[in-house]
């Protein structure tokens, strides 16, 4: 059930929101090496970066955080 402004009552969290690509602890890109730099411009064509990712959730206070699944 919602809110009259279209917010839940409860608080909520978001989950899988970025599909983003880094390597922690690079600053430059090397494709041919398979190392992404961690400036969080990389994307998957579905999805955002970290930083986007959080913008918007952060424009929606009824949101408590988000979960972000990490691979390898």
């Amino acid at each position: 059930m919602t809110a009259s402004r279209g917010e839940p009552k409860l608080p909520t969290t978001s989950s899988e929101d970025t599909s983003a690509f880094q390597t922690r602890g690079e600053y430059v890109t090397d494709k041919a090496h398979n190392i992404i730099g961690s400036y969080d411009t990389e994307r998957a064509p579905w999805g955002a970066t970290h930083r986007d990712a959080w913008k918007a959730i952060a424009t929606r206070p009824f949101l408590a955080g988000a979960f972000i699944w990490t691979g390898f």
